[in-house]
């Protein structure tokens, strides 16, 4: 696992996190790590919805790898990539029974392809991995050859679902050492920046302005609760009350693909999981 040297102060309504109660309760100060079982929400979904902070929520396997969508495709549940096309973009199959996170529109299905192998589609429209995408977080594969794109919910065949605003301000540029906001919502996830810089201290302070209790879990892109290792041996978690905020500062110092998210319930396959990037 990589490593993340970290000064950590998690602060919640003034008063300091217990980490180590297994026993907190909802609304209480103290905290839960992550990696705990009762952290750790259901997973039932057949594919999850991301957030990219520059492109918006898309689709994803439930291990976090992007899932696309071309132009190509015009008729449902029928795939115009064979050959060498489907070397480099990988359709997706799944095993049933076959369902989307709770609260996302759309109908999955199963079909045939001519090879006689199976392929999951959303609302008619065959879903693929890009074989160039270096894994979870990377979404190396849109807009690639000007027909392909990430799989988003509300898609319909030729036509896109509506773009959602990017919730993030650095646009891929590495952001400086310092302040990052954070809020929390169901069920998504928004923050300042998503592109840091190793070496640089970063002090978050996270807002949960949902109605609901959530997780803040930095992590490897595609982890279930599996929050980085610190100096301190522990993972950086915290559980946020709604209405309350929790500050948290942090050195990176192995670059890579990562991600903010939490896991309680079923907030990370509707869409709690935020792609951060460290360079």
């Amino acid at each position: 696992m990589k490593r993340l040297a970290a000064l950590l102060v998690l602060l919640v309504l003034a008063f300091p996190l217990a980490v180590a109660a297994q026993d907190a309760t909802p609304n209480a100060t103290g905290g839960t790590p992550a990696a705990t079982p009762e952290a750790v929400g259901s997973t039932q979904a057949t594919i999850f919805v991301r957030e990219s902070g520059t492109l918006g929520r898309y689709f994803s396997t439930p291990d976090g790898v992007a899932l696309y969508v071309t132009a190509g495709d015009t008729v449902a549940n029928q795939s115009s990539c064979t050959g060498d096309c489907a070397i480099a973009w990988v359709p997706f199959s799944a095993n049933t029974p076959i369902s989307l996170p709770p609260d996302i529109p759309g109908v999955l299905s199963l079909f045939v392809r001519e090879d006689g192998s199976s392929q999951l589609a959303y609302n008619g429209m065959p879903l693929y991995t890009y074989n160039a995408d270096a894994g979870p977080g990377s979404t190396l594969g849109n807009s690639v050859g000007g027909t392909w794109r990430l799989a988003a919910p509300g898609d319909q065949i030729g036509v896109p679902a509506t773009p959602v605003a990017p919730t993030a301000v650095d646009m891929g540029t590495p952001r400086a050492a310092g302040k990052v906001t954070v809020s929390m919502r169901e069920f998504y996830i928004q923050s300042a920046a998503v592109t840091f810089s190793t070496g640089a201290e970063y002090t978050f302070t996270i807002t949960n302005l949902g109605e609901t209790e959530h997780q803040f879990v930095i992590e490897p892109a595609g982890a279930r609760g599996q929050p980085l290792e610190t100096a301190e041996g522990a993972a950086s978690v915290t559980t946020i009350a709604p209405g309350e905020s929790a500050t948290l500062i942090v050195t990176f110092v192995d670059p890579g693909h990562f991600q903010f998210a939490s896991h309680a319930n079923t907030d990370y396959e509707q869409g709690m999981a935020l792609d951060i990037r460290v360079v």
